[in-house]
């Protein structure tokens, strides 16, 4: 059985799921019944057991989290399963389930998707020398210690938990992969049109697609914005606790090249993914081997060139320098940020060269194959 909050944060089950059943394992996700977002994901409906939560709090996320903390011991110990499979949602849930997990005598694997008590650490939340933060390290490395497995998204998250005494043999790097493989060129069309509508048809745009969270930086990239009024458009989608320095950055200035989107439909998104000629992708030092953006692997899927701005020796800048798929510039180096985009200006980078690299790369890599298999073997190791 997998459990996480709410499967919308795992499509990795969208591909994973059909695969295993396929080969004769039963896949079961516990997740809450409260409405996250409102959405399904509509693959692994099937495979599906609801947590219950009082229907008046069902629209609320927080209350969705605490309810399914509250019922979901109860589902560990009395529906019978080979085999657990733990998340990283909710937050500090791990310690909790894996408890339980061991009451109930059923063994458990831990896919970290994020490392909750440094996140609170490196977020400034609490200090690493506090009782706080070394009683929850404390508690969540002892269940990872009795895991029979603990996937990691990269070898930066690896060489974190190797530090915290796991052993080597327990982990398993499995890096993430994308929600679209899939992906449908548009009419060429329709790509003008929608381009006009924005005027942007002879600027080259640069996109950021996804979670505007506390791991995320935007204020380097700003600070440039106004520098290529006439020449780069900006687009910027999604929604986290950073995306109003994004609109108090629009409020402040007077620039008409930057496009802040509420809400776009999955055809509208899509749109946007192929007009765009470049991603960008964020992370602050301190988050590395915290976690890994997973929008990294959209862009490589799709064959979309990527500027990273963070560390040099993270994941995503070691991918990017290897399969030369894109630009990386060191956390908050406004200089070299500028110096990076006057290139793509002055055309002195091949970015279809780079685009057709990264899409070679996730095949060959990431793809959704590959991982199903990886992913299946290492459940077979365990319930053996």
């Amino acid at each position: 059985m997998f459990y996480n909050t709410f499967e919308i944060s795992v499509p990795i089950w969208n591909w994973l799921f059909p695969f295993l059943d396929k080969n004769k394992i039963a896949p079961l996700a516990i997740l809450s019944s409260g409405k996250y977002r409102n959405k399904k994901q509509s693959k692994i409906n099937q495979f599906t057991h609801l947590v219950w939560v009082p229907k008046v709090f069902e629209e609320n996320k927080m209350f969705s989290h605490l309810f399914y903390l509250l019922m979901t011991p109860f589902t560990i110990l009395f529906k019978e399963a080979d085999l657990n499979v733990f998340y990283t949602q909710p937050p500090f849930s791990l310690p909790l389930l894996c408890f339980f997990s061991r009451l109930a005598r059923t063994p458990y694997i831990v896919h970290m998707m994020d490392y909750h008590p440094d996140l609170m650490m490196v977020s400034g939340r609490i200090k690493k020398t506090s009782f706080i933060y070394k009683w929850l390290d404390k508690i969540n490395v002892k269940a990872l210690k009795k895991a029979e497995k603990v996937i990691v998204l990269g070898s930066c998250m690896k060489n974190l938990f190797l530090s915290k005494g796991l052993k080597s043999e327990s982990i398993e790097l499995i890096p993430n992969i994308s929600s679209i493989e899939e992906f449908k060129n548009q009419e060429v069309k329709r790509l003008v049109s929608f381009k006009k509508k924005y005027n942007v048809e002879d600027k080259l745009i640069i996109l950021y697609a996804g979670n505007m969270g506390i791991a995320h930086e935007f204020q380097t990239l700003l600070n440039c914005v106004k520098d290529y009024k006439e020449s780069i458009h900006f687009f910027f989608v999604g929604k986290g606790n950073r995306r109003k320095e994004i609109e108090q950055f629009l409020l402040e200035n007077k620039t008409d090249n930057i496009t802040l989107f509420s809400y776009l439909s999955n055809e509208e998104f899509e749109m946007v993914l192929e007009v765009s000629n470049i991603h960008f992708i964020s992370l602050q030092n301190d988050f590395q081997g915290i976690m890994v953006p997973s929008k990294f692997y959209t862009s490589l899927a799709i064959g979309k060139p990527v500027i990273f701005e963070g560390n040099k020796s993270s994941e995503i800048a070691k991918v990017i320098k290897k399969f030369n798929c894109g630009l990386v510039v060191d956390h908050l180096d406004e200089t070299k940020m500028h110096e990076k985009l006057n290139n793509l200006i002055d055309e002195n980078v091949d970015l279809l060269k780079m685009g057709a690299n990264a899409k070679k790369c996730y095949v060959e890599n990431f793809n959704s194959d590959k991982f199903n298999e990886k992913y299946t073997s290492v459940i077979i190791q365990c319930l053996k």
